[in-house]
């Protein structure tokens, strides 16, 4: 491994252990992303025993997922149904397929395109939570798993300014005002986000992400090339969405 990743990855990690910088959380994954999924979304839904109907309690699970994959128009997931190890293996693979397809069914009729659920699998009784051979609820289920990501915009960037600031305290107190920043724009079209914020939504996360691991170094003194570009390229494309935007 290279000292320029080892280096990396102990900046990441002396920022997680340190917990936030002002009110950044620095383990905040980047919008769009199976991370963020599978951190922001519930991604399972179970079912009652011998059922493939969508419980009235699960219901509203899917809506948050169907609602996320809106607004991540390009993100693709797979479906894949279990069943407890009650009944015969063929009947469970039969039931766990008619579960992802009903979980299918649904996110459809809430305005997902078919195309975009890649495949719908049953694992029937092969992959239990729970190791037991009896009725148990927590093998009944449907996990919805992203298998593509929404691309990220892609932008150039080099450190600028924040390579000219004068001392490693004058640098870190302009990082933390950054991510304070990147934070408030980020949680406040969190709140009440619609599809078309979504550019905005993705800069401002990876902004506050990048300058917390930009941070980590200052903290040790050392002004890394590499992520202070990071950090001052998507800030900067963060404050002009966001002025458009009249945040």
């Amino acid at each position: 491994m290279s000292t320029r990743w080892l280096m990396c990855l102990a900046a990441a990690a002396a920022v997680l252990v340190a917990g936030p910088v002002g009110s950044a959380q620095a383990q905040d994954v980047v919008p769009g992303t199976r991370a963020d999924f599978e951190t922001n979304i519930p991604t399972v839904i179970f079912f009652d025993f011998d059922r493939d109907e969508i419980r009235a309690d699960m219901a509203p699970r899917l809506d948050q997922q169907a609602s996320w994959l809106l607004a991540y128009p390009d993100v693709e997931v797979d479906l894949a149904g279990h069943t407890d190890a009650v009944g015969a293996n063929t009947y469970n693979q039969e039931l766990g397929l008619r579960r992802a397809n009903a979980v299918r069914d649904y996110l459809i009729g809430r305005g997902i395109a078919p195309d975009r659920m890649r495949s719908v699998v049953s694992f029937g009784e092969e992959d239990l939570v729970v190791d037991i051979l009896t009725a148990e609820e927590r093998n009944r289920r449907v996990v919805t798993v992203v298998t593509r990501e929404m691309p990220v915009p892609v932008a150039q960037c080099t450190p600028g300014s924040l390579m000219a600031v004068g001392s490693m305290g004058d640098l870190r107190e302009e990082l933390t005002a950054r991510i304070d920043r990147s934070v408030s724009v980020f949680d406040t079209v969190r709140a009440g986000r619609q599809t078309g914020d979504l550019e905005l939504f993705t800069r401002s996360g990876l902004s506050k992400v990048r300058c917390s691991i930009a941070y980590g170094y200052a903290r040790n003194s050392i002004r890394d090339e590499y992520w202070l570009g990071e950090c001052e390229c998507n800030y900067d494309i963060m404050q002009q969405l966001a002025s458009s935007a009249g945040l």
